[in-house]
């Protein structure tokens, strides 16, 4: 599901500065950092560019920080983007209207939400992340919404989210998704 214009223009910009004042007092951490996926630490080429050098690609470089409910590094998660989540989970769950019953159907097992991540892929270096199953992070990950928030976002710039048909090593492409302001995305 791709809903554009997702957040009123000001709310949009009260969070990407929130996000930005996060990066600034260094509250996010380097994802690449946090484990070592397959030993990939090791592999002398640093794939993961722990140095967070200028190079033509990285092959997992996002920096990231999770919020839960009433954080008081970025209450403006909970006071925006949770409330308008929620809002529309329910709603989606709830069905009727223009909403599909295969997608309320769905949903019928999203109960609760823990936490928020907050990641920032750097353009200098140029972060990305490498092909993955969001439902990889365990059985109760039943749900993905990504609100995006770079204002000065260009095609140029590239950043395309690409969704894949179901199956752990599928290579399938179901969707190139643009990361446009104020975007947002939800799969299963």
């Amino acid at each position: 599901c791709v809903i554009d214009g997702f957040l009123h223009q000001q709310e949009l910009d009260v969070l990407a500065r929130s996000v930005q004042e996060l990066e600034a007092h260094g509250e996010l951490a380097r994802g690449n950092s946090i484990d070592d996926p397959k030993g990939l630490r090791e592999d002398e080429a640093d794939p993961l560019n722990r140095q967070d050098e200028l190079r033509k690609w990285t092959m997992w470089n996002d920096n990231l920080t999770y919020c839960g409910d009433s954080d008081p590094r970025m209450q403006e998660v909970d006071d925006i983007l949770t409330r308008t989540t929620d809002a529309l989970v329910s709603r989606l769950k709830r069905g009727g209207g223009s909403v599909a019953p295969v997608v309320t159907e769905r949903l019928q097992d999203v109960h609760f939400r823990e936490e928020t991540m907050v990641a920032c892929y750097r353009a200098a270096s140029r972060g990305r992340y490498q092909h993955h199953t969001d439902s990889g992070g365990g059985i109760w990950r039943w749900l993905t919404i990504i609100v995006y928030l770079n204002n000065e976002w260009r095609p140029e710039h590239q950043g395309h989210n690409r969704l894949y048909f179901p199956g752990r090593s599928n290579c399938k492409v179901k969707a190139d998704i643009l990361p446009v302001a104020n975007r947002c995305i939800l799969f299963w």
